[in-house]
């Protein structure tokens, strides 16, 4: 079936119609043809321009009803007054190319029901040829075309070709034919060339189509024109694609993920070979980002665990090639981190002078409270009764209170470090002999590693404060016969301690305020341990962070070794 259909087989079957009737075709028989031929062809020109007419009429059909729309005017009013002028501009042009020709319009309706943009034949008393096309409005009939020739020109030139026909009908055709057998041999071969040369360059852009005379020739060379520029414009392109930060992908109306850059790939951790031509709700992290942005709004901030990482991300759609979607994805997490981390600062450097404030107001009327008590327990001293178990508690108080203010001067206006050259060893074991009692009340084991212990600066008694919250943090975590592992490891450029528990880890929505002055989740907890022991680690450039899940609770602190 495609043999029958192929250009080879066309050129080829014509070839034998036009030996066959010319050799058949003999006189009279051959006149005839030819006359009928003409009386066809005749009748297509007329219908040909009927048919252009018809069209016309539908184009200032469908103008006249926009412009009605945009005045908020009745159509019939606007077709009253443009209609025909309109008309005009279509008729006219046929008539003044061929004079002979008549054409015109006839519209039904109670506006109009008469013959607009009528143009006459030149020959007006001669029988005409005539075809009619009807017309039509919202699936009713509403006039019609008509295009006429007088009958005697067609006639006259039918004649005039009879005769020429009969002196050289048979040169003329054994001429044509051998020139048409070799004309579509070349032209067959030329565009056999151009079509293989075209399913190449389908997947090679590379490809280039051997050179040729002529015009095809010409369409050879601005193919092969045209697929260089291709090719350097997709280069330039992926190169771009490829090199700059922002993930890019597209998206098709369908799903179809047809392109995905390099930085996307690291991005969300999907390679590119994965993901093209395929739909995007297959990858989760691909899930979230284009569904963030297809329902509507061009920027998105998104939140994405990302190989156990949460990220943040600005997501930025635009249409594209039509129904395409263009997304980038820029990864903003270390700008937001900064930010919150600035402001918090700003937050906490404030609070912090409003409680050192706070804390002076209050210690003087306290150390007042605390000496008269004292006072008031060496007259009540042995006597019992209520009165000395009284004095006994608000002692007690006093001292508390007294603590809560110290940790409160502490972190509000902290001493800068007596930094001396020591081991960080002696500091966290002068911390849990400090806090040995506790860890008996509790059974609790503590694993030591001092895998790197290097002398290097800083303040023992700072950093001893900082080991004392942290494992007292651990101690409140743990279960009873249980047991804290405290490591130390070489870092870069510096040393990095761990103190880690086996309770049940820290709540998902108490993680972001652990640092958060005066934030606790014990009864008695002043929620200022950790606030003090980021501050003193702050001072000596380090950093203190966790990690917490179901199976206990790890907090790190890195000090550079300067």
């Amino acid at each position: 079936m495609k043999f029958f259909t192929s250009l080879r087989f066309q050129v080829a079957v014509t070839f034998l119609v036009v030996v066959i009737i010319t050799t058949l075709s003999l006189g009279s028989l051959l006149i005839k043809e030819t006359e009928t031929k003409f009386w066809k062809a005749e009748e297509e020109k007329l219908s040909t321009i009927g048919r252009q007419l018809v069209s016309s009429y539908n184009r200032v059909s469908e103008k006249l009803k926009v412009q009605a729309d945009l005045l908020n005017t009745d159509l019939n009013v606007i077709k009253k007054t443009q209609l025909e002028t309109a008309l005009f501009d279509y008729t006219k042009p046929i008539h003044e190319e061929n004079e002979e020709i008549g054409v015109g319009f006839f519209i039904y309706g109670d506006d109009f029901n008469r013959p607009l943009a009528v143009q006459e034949s030149k020959s007006k008393d001669s029988e005409k040829i005539r075809v009619v096309f009807p017309i039509y409005e919202n699936g009713e009939k509403a006039g019609f075309v008509w295009v006429e020739e007088p009958k005697d020109l067609v006639l006259s030139e039918i004649e005039s070709l009879k005769a020429k026909e009969r002196n050289i009908i048979l040169v003329v055709l054994l001429i044509s034919g051998i020139l048409a057998i070799y004309i579509s041999l070349m032209f067959v071969k030329k565009v056999t060339i151009i079509k293989t040369g075209l399913e190449n360059l389908k997947s090679d852009l590379s490809y280039k189509l051997p050179v040729m005379s002529g015009e095809i020739g010409e369409i050879s060379r601005a193919i092969n024109d045209l697929s260089t520029s291709l090719l350097v414009s997709r280069s330039n392109s992926e190169k771009i694609l490829e090199t700059i930060a922002s993930g890019v992908l597209i998206v098709s109306r369908d799903g179809t993920v047809k392109e995905f850059n390099r930085a996307c790939e690291e991005l969300l951790g999907v390679r590119k070979k994965d993901v093209i031509g395929k739909n995007y709700t297959l990858f989760p992290h691909l899930k979230e980002i284009v569904e963030s942005v297809k329902g509507g709004g061009r920027f998105r901030e998104k939140k994405i665990k990302v190989g156990g990482n949460e990220k943040i991300f600005h997501i930025f759609s635009t249409p594209f090639n039509g129904d395409d979607l263009l997304i980038s994805v820029e990864d903003v997490t270390e700008e937001v981190k900064l930010l919150e981390e600035k402001r918090r600062t700003e937050a906490l450097k404030t609070l912090g002078m409003f409680t050192t404030g706070v804390a002076h107001e209050i210690r003087n009327p306290l150390t007042s409270i605390k000496g008269f008590a004292q006072i008031l327990e060496k007259k009540l001293e042995g006597k019992g009764g209520d009165e000395e178990r009284y004095i006994k508690t608000i002692l007690s108080e006093v001292r508390r209170l007294e603590n809560i203010l110290r940790d409160l001067l502490m972190y509000g206006r902290p001493s800068p470090p007596n930094k001396i050259m020591t081991n960080i060893s002696k500091a966290i074991k002068d911390s849990l002999s400090l806090l040995n009692e506790k860890l008996k009340e509790k059974d609790i084991k503590v694993e030591i590693d001092f895998e790197y212990d290097p002398r290097f600066s800083f303040d023992p008694k700072q950093m001893e404060q900082v080991f004392i919250n942290l494992i007292l943090n651990a101690i409140d975590a743990s279960e009873f016969n249980s047991k804290i592992i405290i490591r130390t490891k070489r870092a870069q450029n510096g040393i990095l301690i761990e103190v880690k528990d086996f309770g049940f880890g820290i709540k998902e929505e108490d993680r972001e305020k652990i640092f958060m002055p005066f934030f606790t989740t014990k009864e008695k907890g002043t929620g200022l341990g950790l606030p003090i022991s980021q501050k003193i680690v702050e001072m000596h450039d380090g950093k203190i962070w966790f990690n917490s899940n179901k199976d206990g609770t790890t907090f790190f602190v890195y000090i550079p070794i300067k």
